[in-house]
């Protein structure tokens, strides 16, 4: 298991909701599905990830993907790499 908090990133938040109650409600219960949920950390945009020269650790840009323009929505960082 990773140590720390995880972050999730999905690309279609209200998709993987539905899939997660359609799926796991009734096995794994709501509040398993809720604790999942408050560790999305976007939940919509185009997703890049940037690794540093040497590849020691690297960032997550989320991207608004509404428009062609692609501005930047957030940005997490610094993550050490593995």
């Amino acid at each position: 298991m990773w140590p720390g908090r995880a972050e999730h990133f999905l690309e279609r938040y209200e998709e993987r909701v539905a899939q997660l109650i359609d799926n796991y409600s009734v096995t794994i219960g709501e509040k398993y599905i809720e604790e999942y949920m408050n560790m999305v950390a976007s939940d919509q945009g185009h997703i890049v990830v940037r690794v540093d020269p040497g590849g020691d650790q690297y960032r997550v840009i989320v991207l608004d993907d509404t428009y062609e323009t692609f501005t930047v929505k957030s940005i997490h960082s610094p993550y050490k790499s593995r």
